[in-house]
């Protein structure tokens, strides 16, 4: 028994097994933002030897021989953020052109579709002769909407055409009673019906209901408990996660209608500052830089249904020095994460999966050991399957089945088990005297499940 519990350990423990593959000297590197499609990626950068500072594309098909093979300068100019569509790049930068217009915010679009020659295509004003801080930019998750975000304010743009961006509303002008910028944080709803411009604690953050651009609507407005650093929102809209660089939390809120309620925060630790953060295409995970300049850099993997931390790795112990930004791949198998000495390339140790993948578990009457080759939530576990128990960082996570009336994990005090990943190893107790069946046929609650066909 002793030793099937330690194998268990062990296939709970390989959630992903990230691994860093390789980094690059880059000196001050910052946003990041990967080429869908390609293994190359855009990365922001400062010389302040030289006050040459722009964009970097690097091919990283070599994660042992990273290769910069493009270069984007904007000379005196800062870098704030960069997001791209398709063979546009859109590049946010401040203290004007060459230092030739201080005190000035815009944007440029720039042609990638030769990643050795990117080219400047136009340059947008955004705002002047104002205090320069939190350039960002957001793009619609439909790709038809751009939004530049400022200290004082925040524009949305048409961008059908990418190459053209066509502004369409000022969030300064629709509601004053709102700190329409973003310093911090900018970013649009899954459903792209909202958008979020987030500041710190000290002014108020802001949503917008952005469905009509000819009749935005302010629907709420609030303040953070720090400084914030990232946004991102759960797959199904009802959850809004915000990093907390100050009080190294993520609070969560519940997202209804365009309002947040319901705070909850939970801690990193003490010395996990988080700086970015990114979430996987099924909502189930968020990869989080962590580190100021105090602490060792790192990436750390919140597993969202289970409110844990899945995994942590430290990026390199050899100095104190902050992460940056971080990206990940479009099939989520690399992160690029930049700090402000080097870039690197982690291995996530897995890829998109679904629950549409073929699998299939046989479970056998009693207690079965089992691990996962598949993503699967535990909905599709019928009701003959009892409980289910998952080890996970020296606690027991466990789903009771919905047969068992008015008794919860709560009444066990342990963590509720909502869903299981691929890799990692669970306890199932089948109380039936037949073997049942999961697999990628299963519906949700299934009665009986299935038997074999021996048995049917």
């Amino acid at each position: 028994m002793r030793r099937l519990i330690m194998l268990l350990i062990l296939l709970s423990s390989a959630v992903f097994g990230l691994e860093v593959k390789g980094y690059l000297e880059m000196g001050n590197s910052s946003a990041v933002s990967m080429i869908d499609g390609t293994s190359k990626v855009v990365i922001a950068y400062e010389n302040s030897d030289t006050d040459i500072n722009g964009v970097k594309i690097v091919d990283y098909s070599d994660p042992t021989n990273l290769k910069i093979i493009g270069t984007y300068d904007v000379n005196k100019s800062s870098v704030n953020d960069i997001k791209i569509v398709g063979d546009i790049m859109y590049v946010t930068t401040s203290n004007g052109i060459n230092g030739s217009t201080p005190n000035n915010t815009q944007f440029d679009v720039v042609d990638i579709s030769d990643t050795f020659n990117p080219k400047l295509i136009k340059r947008v004003s955004v705002y002047q002769n104002g205090f320069i801080s939190g350039v960002k930019v957001a793009i619609s998750h439909d790709k038809t909407k751009l939004a530049v975000s400022t200290y004082y304010k925040t524009k949305i743009y048409d961008i059908t055409d990418p190459k053209n961006p066509v502004e369409k509303v000022d969030l300064s002008s629709v509601d004053n009673s709102a700190d329409s910028s973003a310093m911090y944080a900018l970013s649009f709803s899954v459903d792209d019906k909202y958008i979020f411009t987030v500041n710190d604690l000290n002014y108020d953050s802001a949503i917008y209901n952005i469905e009509n651009l000819s009749d935005v609507k302010l629907t709420d407005k609030f303040r953070t408990v720090g400084w914030v650093s990232t946004l991102v929102q759960s797959k199904d809209g009802s959850k809004v996660i915000i990093s907390d660089t100050w009080n190294k939390y993520l609070n969560i809120y519940d997202f209804n209608n365009g309002l947040l309620s319901n705070e909850q925060n939970i801690s990193l630790g003490s010395s996990n500052e988080p700086q970015d953060m990114v979430m996987t295409k099924d909502g189930k995970y968020i990869y989080i830089a962590v580190g100021g300049n105090q602490d060792h850099p790192g990436v750390m993997v919140y597993d969202v249904p289970n409110q844990t931390i899945a995994e942590d790795i430290n990026l390199s112990d050899s100095g104190w020095f902050a992460t940056r930004g971080i990206a990940l791949s479009e099939d989520e198998t690399t992160l690029v994460v930049t700090t402000d000495i080097n870039t690197y390339i982690v291995d996530t140790g897995r890829s998109i999966s679904t629950n549409t993948d073929d699998f299939s578990i046989t479970i056998k009457p009693g207690w079965n050991l089992l691990g996962a080759t598949t993503d699967m939530d535990i909905s599709i576990f019928p009701d003959s399957i009892k409980s289910i128990w998952r080890y996970e960082n020296g606690n027991w996570l466990l789903h009771i089945n919905s047969a068992l009336q008015n008794i919860t994990t709560d009444n066990f005090g342990f963590t509720n088990l909502t869903h299981i990943s691929k890799g990692q190893g669970f306890w199932v107790y089948n109380e039936t005297s037949d073997d049942v069946i999961i697999d990628s046929n299963s519906t949700t609650n299934d009665v009986n499940g299935s038997k074999k066909d021996s048995e049917k």
